[in-house]
């Protein structure tokens, strides 16, 4: 008990050994799949608590994973041992490993090229670089802006203590020629109501009847306190401009940045923009390019496995065909033929198997035709030496009574009666010889029907119920199916065999039925074996046992096993003998299980 449990413990089933290493190499294939896709990612996860974790999540999906596999294949009913079923996955996994090998190295190339791409965009120092030139950009603008404001509040100083004013024209143009060789412009506007109604009129002359974007500017914004410094864009420039309110006038003195500064400034603002777009595509692609590369992986593969499925269709469809038409070829169907659709080597095989299906049936018909010739030339010898025996006594008694009626005999009536006795006997000799003969000749028509062949036994088993001295033993296996038969004549045939072997047991002993399914190729057999412990048969005998005439009893016409035979064989079966190893025969009886309606069993082969 312990032995056949650790047994069958240890023991690993074929198609159990066959998942488990399909899962083992899908397994291994992701795992080298991810180190590879996520160098950086995956020496965090077998580090800490993580792993454990990592490791407990992955127990279902790789149980959800072999579950997968086992229903697939048990789905579709796919047998290691199938005909064409092996070659296909041979072939569809060399699809798979070839596609697996050719696409691990440029997966893995692409990923560390996207890498080495992104990483020269990557550069602390850069990004270092041009936010210095940035604030040092900003650096001259806010001194352009804290001289403008220094200026603008020496202005107001003056204009406070009376050295300067701006309401008249002359001491307009007295601040704006004292501020011009500084670069600075100097624009003065007066202001004319409050709130809504508050407006700015320009007293620059070159401006009262054009258009004023610094008066528009101001305008459209309200300054609330003193002073005011802007940095805008007007007239195609950028300047920095202050505006200083006094005594309801509107000042504003302006400085343009200069071009170099602006255009440096744009320069390392649009840098500073396309290095933080690339910092984040470089975070797009680290956290998601391997995962793209691994659903490319997949959908390669599953491609490859298309593919394969449809070239191992192609490549396998001709070898079941062949493998068809071999076993109709072995089941008696001579007229089978493929159809040859290519000049390659399946072609070449086809076209040798339509050479050998032709010289089989051509030597089967010349042997066939051998043998029947053989077999009426023994025939015919049988049928004289059969008729020959009686013919002799009738001819004597003939003559003798005709003798004894010439010469008046007194006792002619008896001798007549004595002759016409014997006349009578022998002839009935001679209806039973032509009756074995015209059975053996041509048997009835067959009136084939599904039968189950243990009542047919024990019926014949019946027939021979009346020898008390002879012990009969019927066994029928559970998975013996149905047979497609005639019973009437198997059951002749099962009598035939049994009748000899009571003969040879001289009338006391045993006799054995047993009936099971044998599995041989391509086909399925019924074995039907009887039994006995009788005399047995020589080795010389077995060799000529089944031939038409020969027997070894004194009143036998030799043609009972000869029928026998020829039933078994229409009914597309064959019948042998086999001397037992202690004591007796044991004749085999095997029909065909799949010989139903359509098939080629039992079909008259006569005329082949």
């Amino acid at each position: 008990m312990k032995k056949n449990i650790i047994r069958r413990f240890i023991t690993i089933d074929e198609n159990g050994l066959q998942d488990a290493v399909f899962l083992l190499g899908i397994f291994v294939f992701f795992a080298v799949l991810v180190i590879g896709l996520f160098p950086d990612e995956n020496t965090k996860m077998f580090i800490g608590t993580d792993f454990f974790v990592n490791t407990i999540m992955s127990v279902p999906i790789i149980a959800a994973i072999y579950f997968i596999i086992i229903s697939f294949r048990r789905n579709l009913k796919v047998k290691p041992s199938s005909i064409g079923g092996s070659y296909k996955n041979k072939l569809v996994l060399a699809f798979i490993f070839v596609t697996i090998l050719s696409s691990l190295p440029v997966i893995f190339a692409s990923n560390n090229f996207i890498h080495e791409i992104l990483s020269r965009f990557e550069s602390e120092k850069t990004e270092q670089a041009l936010k210095v030139a940035m604030e040092m950009t900003d650096e001259s603008v806010l001194n352009i802006s804290e001289s403008l404001s220094a200026e603008i509040s020496s202005l107001d100083s003056f204009m406070r203590t009376g050295i300067l004013s701006c309401g008249s024209e002359m001491g307009r143009e007295k601040i704006k020629a004292l501020y011009a060789g500084k670069g600075r412009t100097i624009r003065f506007y007066r202001e004319v109501g409050r709130g809504d109604n508050h407006m700015l009129i320009p007293l620059d002359e070159r401006v009262i009847n054009g258009r004023d974007e610094w008066c528009e500017f101001y305008s459209a914004i309200e300054i609330r306190e003193p002073r005011r410094i802007d940095r805008i864009f007007i007239e195609g420039r950028e300047h920095v401009a202050v505006a200083l309110r006094s005594n309801g006038f509107l000042i504003s003195m302006s400085s343009e940045i200069p071009p170099v500064v602006e255009s440096r400034a744009l320069l390392f603002s649009n840098s500073l923009e396309d290095l933080d777009r690339h910092s984040y595509l470089q975070d797009y692609f680290k956290n998601w390019g391997g995962i793209f590369l691994l659903s490319i992986s997949i959908v390669v593969i599953f491609i490859s496995i298309l593919i394969s499925l449809y070239l191992s269709k192609n490549i396998t469809r001709p070898i079941l065909d062949l493998a068809d038409a071999a076993k109709d070829l072995s089941q008696g169907n001579f007229d089978i033929r493929l159809e040859k659709k290519s000049d390659d080597e399946i072609g070449i095989l086809v076209t040798s198997f339509n050479k050998m299906v032709a010289d089989l049936d051509a030597n089967r018909k010349l042997m066939y035709q051998k043998q029947v010739l053989e077999a009426w030339r023994d025939m015919a010898r049988r049928v004289v030496h059969e008729i020959k025996n009686p013919l002799t006594p009738i001819s004597l008694s003939a003559e003798r009574m005709r003798r004894r009626y010439i010469e008046k005999h007194p006792d002619v009536e008896s001798i007549i009666l004595t002759g016409t006795q014997t006349i009578i006997e022998e002839v009935n000799v001679l209806k039973n010889i032509l009756s074995e003969f015209t059975k053996f000749a041509r048997l009835p028509d067959m009136k084939r029907e599904w039968v189950i062949l243990k009542p047919v036994i024990e019926n014949s088993v019946m027939f021979f119920s009346g020898h008390e001295k002879i012990s009969f033993s019927v066994s029928v296996d559970e998975d013996v199916p149905p047979v497609f038969i005639d019973k009437d004549l198997i059951r002749q045939a099962l009598n035939n065999i049994i009748q000899n072997a009571i003969q040879a047991m001289n009338n006391e002993g045993a006799i054995d039925i047993h009936a099971k399914c044998t599995h041989e190729g391509f086909s399925s057999m019924v074995l039907v074996s009887v039994c006995d412990n009788g005399t047995g048969v020589s080795e010389e005998d077995l060799m000529r046992i089944f031939m038409p005439g020969f027997t070894r009893k004194k009143s036998g016409t030799g043609l009972g096993l000869s029928i026998v035979e020829k039933i078994i064989i229409e009914h597309g079966g064959i019948v042998y003998c086999r001397r037992n190893e202690d004591r007796g025969t044991t004749f085999y009886i095997e029909l065909p299980v799949d010989a139903g309606e359509g098939s080629f069993y039992g079909k008259n082969t006569d005329s082949r």
